[in-house]
Formats: C-alpha cells, structure tokens, sequence
C-alpha cells in the first residue's frame, strides 16, 4: 500500500513537473514569440526610420536642387538687368558725348565764321580806317601849325625847325 501511495505520489509529481515542463515550455515559446516579434516590430520600425529618412533626404535634395536652380536663375536675372544697366547708361553718355562733340563742333563753327566775318569787317574797315586816320593825323597837324602862326613870328632851329618847315611847304610829289 504504501508502495502504491509512493507510486501514486512519484506518478502525481512525474505528472507535476510534467506539467510545470509543459508550463516552461509554453511560457519560453511565449517569451520567444514576443521577443521575435519585438524583434520583428523594432526591424519594421528601423526599415520604415531608414525609407522615411530616406525619401526625406531625396526629397530635401530635390528641394535643395530646385532651390540652388531658382538662385542660380535670380542671380543670373540680377546680374543681366546690371548688365543692361551699365550697358544703357554707356549708351546714354556715349550719345551724350558725340550730342556735346556736335554741339561743341557747332558752336566752334560759329565762333569760326564770326571770326572770318569780323575779319572781314576789320578787313573792309581797315582801309575806311586808315583814310580816317589820315585825315585826323593832318587835321591834327593843322591845328598845331595855327597854333604857331597865330602866336607870332618863332624862330625854330635844328632838326624840329627843319621838320616844320618840311611840314609847311609841300615838296613836289609828296602825298600830304
């Protein structure tokens, strides 16, 4: 009898650890299901970190790209309309310079033909002038010789006295 409750106690503990084997078993399977599903969990989360970083730094590249291309575009604009700037204010004093040139050249032209028309007047009057000056310088010389006849008989000697005398009576073929 007592061997049978010994067998029955042995059969109920075989039956136990058994169970308690079973228990492990299931519990292990458990914990690795859920450490290869954690497992599988942090890799599909590291494949969707990676294509999520991946596609935004293909797309902070493209952004960069298109960025890169618009200042590229707008310092190229800038730089034309400088280009034009320079370009027309170049044309402008070019046309200022050869507007001033002509009308230098136009004032010099007139300054010309102002010269050659006072010239020419100087020219006409120079001879009208010298007949002028003539007749002042003889008008001249007469009032000085009625100056001398009408104060008196003088007597002048040397080279004025010979000068007066020349100057009173006219020498044949002398313009005076």
């Amino acid at each position: 009898k007592e061997l049978e409750t010994i067998r029955k106690a042995n059969a109920r503990s075989v039956q136990e650890i058994t169970a308690e084997r079973k228990r492990y078993e299931i519990q292990q399977r458990l914990i690795e299901e859920k450490a290869k599903g954690e497992a599988r969990v942090q890799e599909v989360e590291a494949m969707t970190k990676a294509d999520v970083a991946l596609k935004k730094a293909q797309g902070d590249e493209v952004i960069t790209k298109l960025v890169a291309r618009k200042e590229a575009e707008a310092l190229l604009k800038k730089t034309q309309l400088e280009c034009q700037k320079v370009k027309l204010e170049a044309e402008q004093e070019a046309i200022l310079m050869v507007k001033t040139s002509e009308a230098r050249s136009k004032v010099i032209e007139a300054q010309a033909k102002a010269l050659i028309a006072r010239a020419e007047a100087e020219a006409e009057m120079a001879d009208d002038l010298e007949e002028k000056r003539k007749f002042e310088l003889e008008w001249a010389r007469l009032k000085v010789l009625e100056k001398l006849a009408a104060s008196g008989r003088r007597f002048i000697a040397g080279d004025m006295g010979e000068s007066i005398l020349n100057q009173l009576v006219p020498i044949f073929g002398d313009d005076r």
